[in-house]
């Protein structure tokens, strides 16, 4: 998600796009990653982890189409998969956190070490999106972003049964 967020605004300066369009498209983005998070918790604790991360798998996958140009180039569709990025992200980190707190058994130290390893990523990504981007594009950036959101539908079949505490309702 990281690589694509940062390379998105780069793609629309390049296309033409305004100052005004870009910094829409960013304000949307940060609209569908943090505005929908309670949701995106009721949709994980109501119908439960692995459903909440196919849908989250899912959108991520819709938005990577959608930023690709398959509904036309244009500032108002970058902004548009953006959007869906943004919620994509919200739906899968929220799920897969109530996972992760429900199946630790309230060991923090394991929420901690695995939002470390996000962040990590995420920097990572955010480094590695400019030489991706320069050597195969823009379009190859989202196919690679396609390969790994495609990941999060592999690792929700994975995704078993919890062991959690009395009084926890998140991550059936």
């Amino acid at each position: 998600m990281v690589a694509v967020m940062v390379m998105t605004p780069v793609q629309m300066h390049h296309e033409g796009g305004s100052h005004t369009a870009i910094g829409a498209a960013i304000s949307v983005h940060f609209l569908g990653m943090y505005a929908f998070a309670p949701l995106s918790g009721l949709l994980a604790d109501r119908v439960g982890v692995r459903p909440a991360l196919v849908a989250g798998g899912t959108i991520l996958l819709i938005s990577s189409a959608v930023a690709a140009g398959f509904a036309g180039s244009a500032a108002y569709t970058h902004g548009l998969g953006l959007f869906l990025l943004g919620l994509g992200w919200s739906v899968c980190t929220v799920a897969a956190s109530a996972h992760i707190a429900a199946s630790s058994a309230g060991d923090t130290r394991i929420q901690g070490a695995a939002d470390t390893a996000m962040t990590l990523v995420s920097a990572g990504a955010a480094l590695a999106a400019g030489p991706i981007m320069l050597v195969w594009g823009f379009v190859g950036l989202l196919v690679l972003a396609t390969v790994l959101s495609a990941g999060v539908l592999v690792a929700s079949t994975r995704v078993g049964p919890l062991r959690r505490p009395a009084g926890w309702a998140c991550g059936r």
